[in-house]
């Protein structure tokens, strides 16, 4: 199969398929390469949150407040 694309975006789970969304929103030829259902691993199984201030260890005092804004 000969497809081209000029980004591989690799994992169909939440941040994969929102990261692919934004750059084909940026006029980006984007390909997602998933080995099983979009949005079926991880993805379905998780709380349902993206929350990037809940990353630990954090990498500063105050990063949470800075995150949020």
């Amino acid at each position: 199969m000969n497809h081209e694309t000029e980004t591989l975006v690799i994992g169909g789970g939440a941040i994969g398929i929102c990261c692919a969304f934004y750059l084909h929103q940026l006029g980006k030829t984007v390909t997602v390469a998933e080995k099983g259902d979009l949005c079926s691993g991880s993805s379905a199984g998780n709380a349902g949150l993206i929350v990037p201030s809940l990353s630990i260890p954090l990498a500063a005092p105050g990063v949470i407040t800075q995150g949020l804004k």
